[in-house]
């Protein structure tokens, strides 16, 4: 896996890309994706619902974060008809631009970067501080 070198422009995507072919036999195809700066997030269904949200913690053993995780509305607490007895679920719960913002503004500038924000506040052990 090819590091992008931080590249910010398109200039500078299109001349990583020329130095890649020199390693890529045949058509080259890329595909590209928004860089979403968030928390590594393990969500647990068990007969459809919700059972567990942890983090990663230290890789080994992560963060149970259920109670915070349960207050985000984007985050399905039971799942619909034909779920899998048991489906562990991997991705990342990220904030938004205009949420971060918002937040920063309430906070008076306090808020250093989306992730570790969002770290923060579902560590909080009063749930209801967690944004929805």
């Amino acid at each position: 896996m090819m590091s992008l070198d931080k590249t910010t422009s398109y200039e500078e995507l299109l001349a990583w890309g020329k130095r890649m072919e020199r390693y890529i036999s045949g058509e080259v195809v890329f595909n590209c994706e928004l860089k979403i700066d968030g928390l590594a997030m393990s969500l647990l269904y068990e007969a459809g619902k919700l059972t567990r949200a942890a983090t990663r913690g230290d890789g080994e053993v992560g963060e149970d974060v259920t109670a915070n995780v349960a207050t985000i509305s984007a985050v399905p607490k039971s799942l619909g008809p034909g779920a899998p007895e048991v489906l562990e679920v991997r991705g990342e719960i990220f904030m938004t631009v205009r949420a971060f913002e918002a937040l920063n503004q309430r906070q008076a500038g306090a808020v250093a970067a989306p992730s570790s924000t969002l770290a923060t506040l579902l560590r909080d052990p009063c749930a209801r501080r967690t944004p929805r």
